[in-house]
């Protein structure tokens, strides 16, 4: 387990707007800002970013730029995010241009809050556990957030996560319990070949997450 997630909860999502910032400005993963962040928010962005994939996975449409999000950021935060990217923007050649991009974190942060609304807070923090490699403790959240919610969509989702945090620690059983309830919640899925493709290739997007920002792509046994 990358690090406790409850500690990833408490991440401001002006951190998570930045880290998401530079990854659009070509910025690296251990680059100046990216270290004054840390670590556990990197983990944060991994599950912010996956919260957005695994979402338009289930809607079968485009997932955004942002493909995540934390919601909660007051103004002072996304003030000390902006701060410290102006910062590094001080020892960049291509100020106006970084400058500029400065502007879309408040866009970004909107984004974000809209993608935690559309998929439920439950869900976001059981994308937070698997991105932490959490898989059991993932799958307990996620039944809660089947269980409290009305909307076809989000209870899609809690499904299609089960699916990948079994997939990903390697129980095929529960795996192949959970496609049939997906197909049966969701016309997205009209088999569960399909169910089984889009949890694999879940997967797939969250080790490659893991892998973009600098953090081991495989869990620990």
């Amino acid at each position: 387990m990358l690090s406790p997630c409850r500690n990833l909860l408490k991440i401001p999502a002006a951190a998570v707007i930045l880290i998401i910032f530079l990854s659009l400005t070509g910025c690296a993963a251990n680059s100046q800002v990216s270290k004054k962040v840390g670590k556990a928010n990197l983990v944060a962005v991994v599950g912010a970013a996956a919260a957005g994939a695994v979402s338009g996975l289930v809607t079968g449409g485009p997932v955004g730029a942002i493909q995540g999000g934390i919601t909660g950021a007051t103004s002072s935060a996304i003030s000390s995010a902006t701060g410290v990217v102006a910062g590094v923007i001080e020892e960049n050649e291509d100020k106006e241009m970084q400058k500029g991009q400065i502007k879309d974190l408040s866009t970004r942060q909107r984004e974000l809050d809209e993608l935690e609304a559309r998929i439920g807070k439950r869900n976001y923090e059981a994308t937070l556990l698997l991105a932490d490699c959490n898989h059991r403790r993932a799958i307990e959240v996620a039944k809660k957030a089947f269980g409290e919610s009305k909307d076809s969509t989000q209870r899609a989702y809690t499904l299609l996560l089960q699916a990948m945090a079994a997939e990903e620690m390697g129980d095929k059983t529960l795996a192949a319990s959970i496609y049939p309830k997906i197909v049966q919640e969701s016309p997205q899925y009209p088999n569960m070949d399909k169910a089984r493709s889009d949890a694999l290739e879940g997967v797939l997007k969250i080790q490659q997450l893991r892998r973009d920002h600098g953090l081991p792509p495989l869990c620990s046994p």
